[in-house]
């Protein structure tokens, strides 16, 4: 197939309404929000969609993470979504990456008199 067939061909990548922030294990800490301590967590500059953990692709050493098994997200002390806390330790040397996802309507019922 040609490119011409359906026009100018645009390369596969990211939508840039999607959100990529970088660290490194290292980069993970403890942190406290009132009485709760989250231990290898990071604060991530963006809240996450719902605070739900699939709205959220992360990568450490480039393999995916399964979301609610190998990370939570917590809100903040301002009752934000930005906490990632991953279930197990993360090697200092890990280097890690999440793209935040965005929401959007999904419809399981057909509209009435459809």
């Amino acid at each position: 197939m040609s490119d011409s067939y359906l026009g100018v061909s645009s390369p596969n990548r990211i939508s840039a309404a999607f959100q990529k922030e970088d660290f490194l294990g290292s980069d993970l800490s403890t942190i406290t929000v009132g009485s709760t301590s989250y231990t290898n967590a990071y604060a991530l500059n963006t809240d996450v969609d719902g605070a739900n953990t699939e709205n959220l692709h992360v990568v450490l050493d480039n393999v995916v993470q399964e979301p609610d098994v190998a990370y939570l997200i917590h809100e903040n002390a301002s009752s934000q979504p930005r906490i990632i806390q991953f279930t197990s330790a993360v090697a200092s040397t890990a280097s890690i990456y999440v793209v935040h996802r965005g929401i959007g309507s999904f419809s399981m019922k057909p509209p009435t008199g459809s």
